[in-house]
């Protein structure tokens, strides 16, 4: 998770440079921050569904270790998983 939240700080800061660079120079100035912003909006639109993605994902696998079809916020954290995980080595080993 380190990866992706540091990308998306390089990211931001890019576009920030790429603002603060371009200020002052000849030009529209307020063209050049709308376009900022508007790289910024829909690359947090991007992340946005990719955690939309990501949370579905483990949903559909806490549901089918489990067997649960109740909210997702009762997931018990990873312990359903750790528990199979449990279960079957201790099968793999008889």
């Amino acid at each position: 998770m380190r990866g992706v939240r540091r990308e998306r700080l390089v990211c931001v800061r890019s576009v920030i440079a790429r603002v603060i660079g371009t200020a002052g120079k000849a030009g529209d100035d307020m063209k050049d921050y709308q376009a900022a912003y508007e790289a910024c909006k829909l690359q947090a639109q991007i992340w946005k569904q990719e955690a939309r993605t990501a949370n579905h994902t483990i949903a559909q696998i806490y549901q089918a270790i489990t067997g649960a079809k109740g909210e997702p916020g009762n997931w018990n954290g990873a312990e359903p998983v750790k528990a199979l995980i449990a279960e079957r080595d201790a099968l793999l080993s008889r």
